[in-house]
C-alpha cells in the first residue's frame, strides 16, 4: 500500500482537478480496503471522510478532506521512515 500512495493521492487530485465527484467516491472506496487491510487507521478514516464528501458534492468539503487525506498520508510515510 505505502509504495502506491503516491499514485493513489495522484489519483485523488486528479479527480478533483475534473470535478468529477463520482469517480473520487469510488477511488477513495477502492482505497480504504488497502487502509483497513493495512491497519492505519488515521489515513483510512480521512479517505473515509473524503469518500463521503465526494457523494455530498461538495467542493469545499472535498477540499478540506483531500487537505486530511495528504496529511494522513505524509505522516504514515515520515512515520515509516524511523
Amino acid at each position: 500500500m505505502l509504495a502506491g500512495l503516491p499514485a493513489e493521492i495522484q489519483e485523488f487530485r486528479a479527480c478533483i482537478a475534473e470535478s468529477d465527484w463520482t469517480a473520487l467516491a469510488e477511488h477513495a472506496h477502492q482505497v480504504r480496503g488497502a487502509t483497513r487491510y493495512c491497519g492505519v487507521p488515521a489515513l483510512d478514516e480521512a479517505i473515509e471522510a473524503l469518500e463521503r464528501t465526494a457523494r455530498l458534492g461538495d467542493a469545499v468539503l472535498i477540499s478540506d478532506g483531500f487537505s486530511a487525506v495528504e496529511s494522513q498520508a505524509s505522516r504514515l510515510v515520515d512515520a515509516l521512515r524511523v
